[in-house]
């Protein structure tokens, strides 16, 4: 029935007007498909900047944060030893290593690693505390006291140093999901 009907309507139409329909609909056809398929490819180059502008700018932010909080440990050792006389190196170490947390603050990134990111800075600035705090205990001859803030120092350098690094490890997590998505 639904043929009989179709087939009375399509040859009541001429055939010009018929080439006309169907050269319409298959470029209505191809239309469609060429928006989906640039809807694709815009969501493909827009993972693409995520991971370029954000995510790689972020992952590299957060090796050379690592690499200066190393530094500062080995800087701060060497203040502990008596190789240097102050422990500003290890201090301006941890001051660059919180301003290349706050550069990561400043991208587009989650609040979880946001969050991350605020943590390790306010471990750092409680670092750089205990560092004054431990020059000032040498300064007295409080030796018990520095003593004390030397281990707690290379435990809270250590933990910032696992804290970066399960940082970098998820970060690296997000991007291969987000790249097989």
């Amino acid at each position: 029935m639904f043929n009989t009907f179709i087939n009375k309507v399509l040859r009541g139409i001429p055939v010009r007007l018929r080439l006309t329909g169907g050269f319409i609909i298959v470029l209505l056809l191809a239309s469609i498909v060429s928006v989906t398929i640039l809807g694709n490819f815009n969501t493909v180059v827009t993972r693409l900047e995520q991971f370029t502008n954000v995510d790689a700018k972020l992952e590299r932010l957060l090796l050379i944060t690592s690499r200066r909080v190393a530094t500062s440990q080995f800087n701060l050792n060497r203040y502990i030893q008596d190789y240097v006389p102050s422990p500003y190196e290890a201090q301006d170490d941890a001051d660059q290593a919180i301003a290349n947390l706050n550069e990561g603050l400043a991208l587009k990134i989650d609040s979880g690693t946001a969050a991350d990111l605020t943590v390790i800075i306010q471990s750092l600035n409680d670092y750089k505390k205990q560092i004054d705090d431990l020059q000032a205990a040498q300064n007295a001859g409080d030796t018990s006291q520095a003593t004390r803030l030397e281990s707690k120092l290379q435990k809270l350098g250590n933990d910032i140093s696992v804290r970066l690094e399960l940082m970098v490890d998820s970060n690296v997590k997000r991007v291969t999901a987000a790249n097989e998505a």
